[in-house]
């Protein structure tokens, strides 16, 4: 299921604590679980969960990030819904991301619409 950024910030008020037990080089077949949800391509960490009771994965699998093996890691989770978790601080990567890419997508017709103002003053002149 897909959630947007605000939606995950605002469900996922729950914290468990988790430790960055491996660092994997191959793929995961099993996509779309609850446990690997996060993961992508080929390299990823497996994260050891301290389970509290409501969130109930004992290992998840994500994409590398910043934290390596031996590191902790906080899981916010929904508690209505604890398969609705975000790992770390990454959702705030996914926001800058999209920042970017929406960013960097409105500079070239910018710069178009720019240049052809341009080039249209121009040839009115030599006219």
């Amino acid at each position: 299921m897909h959630y947007d950024y605000k939606k995950l910030k605002n469900d996922c008020t729950s914290e468990a604590a988790g430790l960055v037990i491996h660092e994997g080089y191959w793929r995961i077949n099993k996509y779309h679980t609850p446990e690997t949800k996060y993961t992508s391509g080929k390299y990823w960490r497996q994260i050891e969960v301290e389970t509290d009771g409501n969130f109930k994965l004992k290992n998840i699998y994500a994409r590398r990030g910043k934290e390596k093996e031996g590191d902790s890691i906080t899981i916010h989770y929904d508690p209505d819904d604890p398969d609705t978790y975000y790992i770390g601080d990454t959702i705030e990567e996914y926001r800058t991301i999209a920042y970017i890419l929406f960013s960097s997508s409105i500079v070239p017709p910018l710069m178009l619409i720019f240049i052809m103002s341009k080039s249209k003053k121009y040839y009115d002149k030599k006219e």
